[in-house]
């Protein structure tokens, strides 16, 4: 089980970001015992500082614990990592079989067919990035900050290789839409900008950064 291998293999050093321990497991319920622990879901803690930093409030809060994940998620990425080729001939087909449905929502054909226009163009690039081991669990959902300021993580998902972008990709589109379907939504209420780059800030660090494929695969996302 992933919880099982990341006990192993996550980097828990001088960072203090944890993935949750199995204790033990129920296998004809297919769950799992995990430790105890006592933590408020970061997602609320970045809402609040979202609603005060209408009236010029500024913290460090968040960007400290943003740039902790960052950081911790690119040490594991670099324990299996390699140079890989991006296939973006079969992302940009996965990403037009998505348009494709959202006409059946009412989408203007115009609209989506446009931005399937734009993708065809970009088909032949040739781009360079990683691979590694990722965690298809990578969400801004699973944190949970205790009142030490350590992060605890839960469920990673399947682990599997993977561009490293997707882990990146999905955990900052999950920041995205963090108020999607919440009346923080039509306050205009909206994460903070900054969030993202204090995240990719610290898992890239001098690194050179492939933007292109980053931001392939958070459309894709």
């Amino acid at each position: 089980h992933s919880l099982v291998y990341l006990s192993k293999h996550w980097p828990n050093d001088d960072l203090e970001v944890h993935f949750i321990k199995p204790r033990s497991f129920i296998k004809k319920n297919n769950a799992i015992i995990t430790e105890r622990i006592y933590a408020r879901h970061f997602f609320k803690i970045l809402k609040k500082f979202d609603l005060i930093r209408r009236f010029n409030y500024k913290s460090n809060f968040p960007h400290d614990i943003l740039s902790r994940l960052g950081a911790t998620l690119s040490r594991f990425h670099q324990k299996s990592i390699s140079e890989c080729r991006f296939n973006i001939e079969s992302t940009i087909i996965k990403i037009e079989n998505c348009c494709s449905q959202l006409k059946n929502f009412g989408i203007s054909k115009e609209y989506i067919d446009n931005i399937v226009k734009q993708f065809n163009k970009i088909k032949s690039y040739e781009l360079l990035t990683h691979q590694s081991n990722t965690l298809k669990g990578f969400d801004v959902r699973q944190v949970f900050i205790n009142n030490e300021g350590n992060i605890f993580l839960l469920d990673p998902g399947k682990i599997k290789t993977n561009y490293v972008e997707m882990d990146l990709a999905r955990f900052i589109v999950t920041c995205r839409i963090l108020y999607w379907g919440s009346i923080l939504l039509f306050l205009r209420i909206s994460p903070n900008p900054s969030y993202e780059e204090s995240f990719l800030n610290s898992y890239y660090g001098n690194n050179k950064r492939p933007i292109k494929v980053l931001s392939i695969l958070i459309i894709k996302e």
